[in-house]
């Protein structure tokens, strides 16, 4: 068992602050243009460029929200629970999250555009 509180501590923030800071730093500097290798690459994301930058603008700003959220009900369940209970809670939010804001991503290219990647004229 681990009940080191400084031990569990630095487990969480290996786990979810890199993927914080790819969040961040996709935030600030967004691709700007469809490629293969960086950016929120989906076949509704990459079908125009309008789509692409939607998605990329869209995704990172929720995805970093939640990374935040997923970070501080990380610190909250090291005080509420104890050792690999606060691990394993911590890394489902996450895993949640990430997948939630794919999923939210998704949703929202099909509200504001067309199959064929055209924008939809009454959209959010």
């Amino acid at each position: 068992m681990m009940e080191n509180p400084l031990v569990i501590i630095l487990i969480h923030a290996i786990s979810i602050l890199p993927i914080l800071g790819i969040f961040w730093y996709l935030k600030k500097f967004p691709p700007k243009e469809i490629n293969s290798w960086y950016g929120y690459r989906t076949p509704s994301a990459m079908r125009n460029q309008d789509t692409w930058q939607e998605a990329n603008t869209f995704s990172a700003n929720l995805i970093f929200k939640a990374m935040l959220l997923s970070l501080i009900v990380s610190v909250l369940s090291i005080f509420l629970f104890k050792g690999e209970i606060s691990i394993l809670i911590s890394t489902i939010f996450m895993v949640a999250a990430l997948f939630g804001g794919i999923i939210a991503t998704e949703i929202r290219l099909k509200k504001l555009f067309n199959k064929d990647g055209t924008r939809k004229e009454k959209a959010l």
